[in-house]
């Protein structure tokens, strides 16, 4: 039989467990579903996809990286994040089946712009913050904005780029959604 003495010990280890997973959530990305067209986006994805490769834009690229490699990173990761068929992405607008269906990213952008300069073609600035960066994501129809949503990740030094193509794939999977409501 344990004593009063474990038991106190045992729940101060699950306390400490609780506080230290709670603390490295900030480390994950996170990401946010600002707006979802009502029925979902996966039909017009699935049409957009069914001919050929799927546009994938990004629009500005973290500090540290070059817009090369994250626009690969963001092809890479739509694919994986698509599950429920096999699909390829382009960044070339001439590549794509139907380039008006187009995803497309930016990052580290002032948290004020609105998910509509994604799809309209506005010039976009980065603005960057040193500790965090700041993701903005479109499922864009031509000018419209079907879906978006914002994501942040903490800045690491050294970083490889895994946690871009995590948070990528983690916002693909939050904009291609079928309709749930049915």
């Amino acid at each position: 039989m344990a004593g009063p003495g474990f038991l106190k010990r045992l729940v101060q280890a699950a306390l400490a467990v609780a506080v230290t997973g709670v603390a490295a959530c900030d480390d994950l990305p996170q990401t946010v579903v600002t707006f979802m067209r009502p029925g979902g986006t996966w039909a017009f994805f699935d049409y957009a996809s069914s001919r050929g490769p799927v546009l994938v834009q990004v629009l500005t690229a973290p500090s540290g990286f070059t817009p090369a490699t994250v626009s690969a990173q963001a092809g890479a990761a739509v694919s994986r994040a698509i599950q429920r068929k096999v699909i390829t992405t382009t960044a070339d607008p001439a590549q794509a089946a139907a380039p008006e269906y187009r995803l497309v990213f930016a990052f580290d952008l002032p948290t004020s712009t609105a998910p509509e300069r994604l799809c309209d073609g506005t010039r976009l600035e980065p603005q960057g913050d040193p500790a965090t960066i700041r993701l903005i994501g479109a499922f864009c129809h031509k000018t419209e904005v079907h879906a978006s949503a914002t994501g942040t990740l903490p800045r690491r030094g050294g970083d490889d780029g895994a946690a871009l193509g995590e948070i990528l794939a983690q916002m693909t999977r939050g904009l291609i959604v079928e309709d749930n409501s049915r």
